[in-house]
């Protein structure tokens, strides 16, 4: 209960936080798995969906809308049983050529993509690296390696490569005027 009760000081104000654990706790991956293994065995059972999920995002997709509204009803089910709540905001129920964005790709397209939040996130990291660089000679290690391994992180378990050469240019250059995407 130690690491849902908790104050949280934010302008001068502290707010005491009874129900929710903080983003980016330590404990969440363990919170998730021991919350959600129901869940996944009975969708493991279920032929009718195809069901992943990473932490706390799943994602279930379906041949059929039929199909679907029993995939969805099963989630639904369990998190009713466990009493917590989907967030409005990132819940996406429809289909597929809306285009859904789930752990930094886009689905929906003719192919795979990344998410724009994706790229956004990695020019902003890079920028600020960037920035550090010119101040500690230890940071521009710290930039290639961020580079290096977010690049790996992107193409990983694609058999097509994904059109990237806008993010590394953007990478690459990253003092230079903000873009839309």
């Amino acid at each position: 209960m130690q690491f849902i009760k908790r104050s949280v000081k934010k302008g001068g104000t502290f707010n005491a936080i009874q129900c929710v654990i903080s983003r980016g706790c330590s404990l969440s991956p363990v919170i998730a798995a021991y919350y959600l293994k129901g869940l996944d065995d009975r969708m493991a059972g279920d032929k009718r969906c195809f069901y992943r999920r990473y932490m706390d995002d799943i994602m279930v997709l379906a041949k059929t809308r039929w199909y679907l509204r029993c995939g969805i009803r099963t989630v639904n089910q369990h998190f009713n049983a466990l009493k917590v709540e989907q967030a409005p905001d990132k819940t996406f129920i429809g289909r597929i050529e809306k285009q859904i964005d789930f752990l930094g790709y886009r689905f929906g397209l003719p192919r795979l993509t990344l998410a724009v939040k994706t790229i956004i996130n990695a020019v902003d990291k890079v920028r600020q690296l960037y920035e550090q660089k010119q101040t500690a000679q230890k940071r521009a290690v710290a930039l290639d390696y961020y580079i290096t391994r977010w690049l790996r992180c992107v193409v990983a378990g694609n058999d097509k490569p994904i059109k990237i050469v806008f993010c590394i240019e953007k990478m690459t250059n990253p003092l230079s005027p903000t873009t839309t995407l």
